[in-house]
């Protein structure tokens, strides 16, 4: 049985983490602690430089970790708790950061469409849903939807290949008057996308995938080449309260 960690209070002026270290001897020991802290003190620099702002204050930790922190790995066995108002989304960490990241679960957003143009009349057996983002080249912007509280983030797919590139990409943002096209299956992407730090291309081939409106399914199919681009054919669906597709382009074929 490993002995319990070190923990230790990060104080900033809009926020409180959490430090989790190995080490021998009593946690209660301030000598101990001390010791243990001491390799650490030149990674919290670079900490300090991440986030912006010097600690305010570093203690042993009395109370209980914060609330909706974000876990990430430090060094080997201990580990770092962020609240979301101290992370820098989109900003690389330093080097001498001993950071050890998870891998999160997010959704993938293929596309977001009119409610105009989703007819209740067209989610049935057999009907196909058109993509138009796809039909303007080999890469289509998604977005990735980890759980709360992280923010999403956007990834350029190319359905063909098979694969997602993780650098940033212009995707809409969804507007609660639109119908989503959601892959099925979840995936799991290295927390490091969401701070710069990864721009290789994963895989994520095309497949089950879902629409959604007002975040509740209201049909499922199968993404399939159309022509130049792409098209949810829909194996199953359920009846929407939409209006008829006043948009010149059809969305159905």
């Amino acid at each position: 049985m490993s002995p319990p960690p070190f923990r230790f209070d990060l104080v900033w002026p809009h926020g409180r983490a959490r430090l989790e270290l190995p080490g021998a001897g009593d946690p209660d020991s301030d000598l101990d602690a001390a010791c243990a802290l001491a390799p650490a003190l030149a990674p919290l620099a670079a900490l300090e430089r991440w986030i912006g702002m010097p600690l305010d204050d570093l203690r042993p930790a009395r109370t209980p970790s914060p609330a909706g922190a974000v876990g990430l790995g430090w060094g080997d066995g201990g580990r770092l708790l962020l609240p979301p108002v101290l992370l820098p989304w989109g900003r690389v960490p330093p080097d001498e950061l001993p950071l050890v990241w998870p891998a999160w679960t997010v959704r993938v957003r293929v596309q977001s469409l009119p409610l105009s143009c989703v007819p209740r009349a067209m989610l049935r057996r057999g009907a196909l849903l058109l993509l138009p983002a796809s039909f303007a080249g080999e890469a289509m912007a998604v977005l990735l939807q980890p759980a709360a509280p992280m923010p999403a983030r956007t990834g350029c797919w190319q359905p063909r290949a098979g694969r997602l590139d993780l650098r940033a990409a212009e995707a809409p943002a969804a507007r609660p008057d639109e119908a989503q096209v959601w892959l099925e299956a979840p995936m799991d992407v290295r927390a490091s996308a969401w701070f710069g730090a990864e721009g290789a291309a994963v895989p994520l081939p095309a497949g089950a995938a879902r629409l959604a409106i007002a975040g509740l399914a209201v049909a499922r199919g199968t993404l399939v080449p159309a022509g130049l681009g792409w098209g949810l054919l829909l194996e199953d669906g359920a009846a929407a309260t939409t209006a008829p597709c006043e948009d010149r382009t059809p969305a159905w074929t």
